[in-house]
């Protein structure tokens, strides 16, 4: 008995370490998960947001609009705020700022009856993330 005194103790402490590991790491998986979630849900916001303003632009705008439209050769214009489905280019949801861009352009020589638009949305500010999405107008 008395070469086992304190042994008890040490599996006590060992077991503690073990444990103590085990924690922290499921912690770390905790904070990347709820940190994925986040992201996910404002990449979700910004699509639903970017889908709206093309269904806005579908439902909208007549073709003789889009053959009004002046759009240059090369490059795009941007849409002014008449064309936003939003009142404002920056919309606020859940503490996030979104941003809103509508982009014309031509298509090539082969589809000049099409127009290309493409709606940007961006959000996070100087470092933030953006979102695209493109379709395609006709102009007759």
């Amino acid at each position: 008995m008395k070469n086992q005194q304190g042994f008890l103790l040490i599996e006590v402490l060992v077991a503690a370490v073990i444990i103590a590991v085990a924690v922290t790491a499921a912690a770390g998986l905790m904070i990347r998960s709820v940190k994925g979630n986040s992201s996910a849900a404002r990449f979700t916001v910004a699509a639903s947001l970017a889908q709206k303003q093309i269904e806005y632009l579908k439902s909208s705008r007549t073709t003789a609009e889009w053959t009004e439209l002046a759009i240059p050769e090369a490059g795009e214009v941007e849409l002014d705020t008449a064309w936003l489905c939003e009142a404002s280019r920056t919309v606020i949801l859940n503490h996030t700022t979104y941003t809103l861009t509508s982009l014309a352009s031509k298509c090539a020589e082969d589809s000049a009856d099409l127009v290309q638009v493409r709606v940007v949305v961006a959000w996070g500010g100087q470092a933030g993330e953006s979102l695209d999405m493109t379709t395609f107008f006709s102009r007759y």
